[in-house]
């Protein structure tokens, strides 16, 4: 009656957070937990919501997205991700946000005969979740900072290749804040078609960057190949980081016709497909490259005081890649981040998430552990005063 896959989960990420502070004694002052994106969002999206919620409710949306929402995920991806040429309709399909999409993507992908699937470690726990439920098995691979927490997977055994299905990667990463390097990317591919198994490349956060723009898995296979065929590859991307926009609930997935076209022919039982208001209101906003714009320069702001912050106290930091997130290593002040997570939370009032709830031990470490992520969601004012309380508990911190 009850699917054991289902028991054997490790408790879901959010709620060992939910849990480790639910005890608090005091009002939470700010929750630097959430990646809820908390930018006023272009009113034009309400607008078109509403002025069409009246013909969505009358019928049922088609199992494909509408040609118009098609079109408009095209030429957001050829804008944002320097890609020429033609991308087919056959090659996308939007979906109840990246996360929704990445999670089915996993049971569309597994071969029994192929039951492994590579995991950055730490990572976004949707990843080994969804391939617990598919039945496969997980084989994680370390972001630390001795390998400047880039995928190598070149170290992973020939046997663990040979019989892999399915490889999640994410740039920006979450919780590191790091982009993959182009080189990295690229031997993934190779490895990918040699070894042929599936990328799912998790670019949520690819349009929130600030030195340099993250490239795109799409663009390495384009590179190689010189056209848009996206062999092996799909890159899942979503409106809620990039737009402001989390309770729309829409994402998109494009790449591999083939690995696309079996993606759909599994939803043609799920259902899992956007109302009508929303698809109109989506189109609207992957071709809103101005708002885009606007809220990475708030983003840029941000990340501005917490290094002039950080630096205050003599603790300089990297500003990240990209994401709104702060990857801070904290092992020198106390090896437990859950320790110091929840005594921040006690003498402050602000959340921060533990960076060991995002990994798994593998060998022999917890790649996550001594570190604390914090996400940069509220106003430029509302950040200057939660950092300024961040770094002064720092400054004064004592084990």
């Amino acid at each position: 009656m009850i699917n054991p896959r289902i028991a054997s989960m490790r408790t879901y990420t959010a709620a060992r957070k939910t849990q480790l502070f639910s005890f608090l004694d005091r009002p939470v002052v700010a929750d630097l937990t959430i990646g809820e994106p908390q930018h006023e969002p272009d009113p034009k999206v309400i607008e078109i919501l509403n002025s069409h919620a009246a013909e969505s409710v009358g019928r049922y949306p088609k199992t494909k997205q509408e040609p118009f929402l098609t079109e408009a995920i095209i030429a957001a991806n050829l804008h944002s991700k320097s890609l020429r040429g033609e991308i087919a309709e056959t090659q996308v399909l939007a979906g109840l946000g990246s996360g929704e999409l990445l999670y089915s993507f996993a049971t569309a992908c597994l071969d029994p005969s192929k039951p492994y699937v590579l995991i950055p470690n730490p990572a976004y726990q949707v990843y080994s979740s969804a391939t617990e439920l598919a039945g496969g098995i997980p084989y994680f691979f370390n972001l630390t900072s001795e390998n400047n927490f880039q995928p190598d997977l070149a170290r992973i055994p020939r046997e663990v290749l040979e019989k892999t299905s399915l490889c999640y990667i994410n740039s920006p990463n979450n919780p590191c804040a790091v982009s993959y390097s182009d080189e990295s990317l690229r031997e993934i591919l190779l490895l990918a078609r040699r070894y042929n198994f599936a990328v799912a490349s998790d670019e949520c956060y690819s349009e929130i960057y600030f030195d340099r723009k993250p490239i795109s898995m799409l663009e390495v296979c384009a590179n190689l190949d010189g056209d848009n065929s996206f062999k092996n590859v799909v890159a899942f991307d979503t409106l809620s980081k990039r737009s402001s926009l989390p309770g729309l609930r829409s994402g998109s997935m494009v790449g591999d016709s083939a690995l696309v076209s079996n993606y759909l022919k599994m939803r043609l039982s799920e259902r899992k497909v956007l109302p009508n208001n929303v698809q109109r209101a989506s189109a609207y906003a992957w071709t809103n490259y101005d708002d885009v714009a606007r809220s990475r320069e708030l983003y840029r702001q941000k990340f501005e005081i917490v290094r002039e912050a950080f630096q205050a106290i003599d603790r300089p930091i990297m500003v990240p890649d990209g994401t709104f997130y702060c990857w801070l290593d904290i092992s020198d002040l106390n090896q437990s981040d859950e320790e110091f997570a929840l005594d921040l939370a006690k003498q402050t009032g602000i959340l921060t998430f533990p960076g060991s709830y995002f990994s798994v031990v593998h060998d022999g470490i917890n790649p996550g552990a001594g570190f604390i992520r914090i996400a940069l969601i509220d106003t430029v004012e509302a950040t200057r005063n939660t950092v300024h309380s961040v770094t002064q508990y720092i400054k004064n911190y004592r084990c």
